[in-house]
């Protein structure tokens, strides 16, 4: 990837951290996909974007509104030709070393207020 490619996937990857993950937002912690780690990657080829998509379940009922979800925001930017959103494998999982440091001490913090003493 070039640097432009990167910063543009930089972009992207800001970008779907806006939408958050209903699973982590019932929890009471909202967090974006990408800390979430639902966001696997994103590649950039010049206007092409691909964003590689790991559900925090198989079968999650959630991936459909992540697609659409994904697909217009991203291509709400200027230089985007074209959005391709790829699910993982069902044999792909997903777990909450995936989460970036910061999601994680988030939900440890919630999880420790609303623990019983």
């Amino acid at each position: 990837m070039t640097a432009l490619e990167m910063d543009r996937a930089a972009e992207v990857m800001g970008l779907l951290n806006e939408i958050v993950d209903p699973c982590s937002n019932a929890a009471g912690v909202p967090l974006g996909l990408r800390d979430m780690g639902i966001v696997q990657r994103v590649d950039v080829d010049g206007g092409d974007v691909r964003v590689h998509v790991l559900p925090t379940f198989p079968g999650c009922r959630f991936v459909p509104i992540f697609e659409l979800e994904i697909e217009t925001r991203v291509a709400s930017l200027e230089w985007v030709e074209h959005v391709t959103v790829a699910i993982a494998p069902a044999t792909d999982v997903w777990d909450e070393s995936r989460m970036t440091q910061t999601a994680r001490l988030k939900l440890l913090e919630k999880r420790v207020r609303t623990t019983p003493s």
